[in-house]
């Protein structure tokens, strides 16, 4: 049986992550987007893809959180990437993030991501066999 190891969600405003990444787009996406997503957007004009930039940091914040890290240390943005399978967004983690994936015991990363015109929403769920004592201490059920 599956363990919930972790559980991150969060909400970003579209209009400050276009304020940011216009102010100086390649180092934006550079910095911020894995390889893949920057190829995903690059079809996408407009406020559209503010939006769709806006869910993919509202993702990656929510996995950070999950990890129960925030942005630390080794951890950067392109360790994580959201990649679409059958038009059904997955995150793709790599480097440190995954590092710490490991060592919770986390096995899969459930997301789900929601938004409009001003607001992206992501929630991320981290579960596996866990790691005794490393599970989140608030999200252990008393019995």
């Amino acid at each position: 049986m599956a363990t919930l190891l972790g559980l991150g969600c969060d909400l970003v405003y579209v209009e400050r992550i276009a304020r940011m990444a216009q102010r100086s787009p390649q180092v934006f996406f550079e910095r911020v987007l894995g390889g893949e997503e920057r190829a995903w957007l690059v079809g996408c004009r407009g406020w559209a893809r503010w939006a769709r930039c806006a869910r993919h940091v509202a993702a990656k914040e929510a996995l950070f959180k999950a990890l129960g890290t925030g942005l630390i240390g080794a951890m950067r943005w392109t360790d994580v990437q959201v990649v679409y399978a059958q038009r059904r967004p997955q995150l793709r983690v790599s480097g440190a993030a995954r590092t710490r994936m490991a060592e919770i015991g986390a096995r899969k990363v459930l997301l789900t991501l929601a938004g409009d015109r001003h607001y992206a929403l992501a929630t991320v769920l981290l579960t596996g066999p866990g790691v005794v004592g490393d599970a989140h201490p608030e999200m252990m059920a008393a019995n």
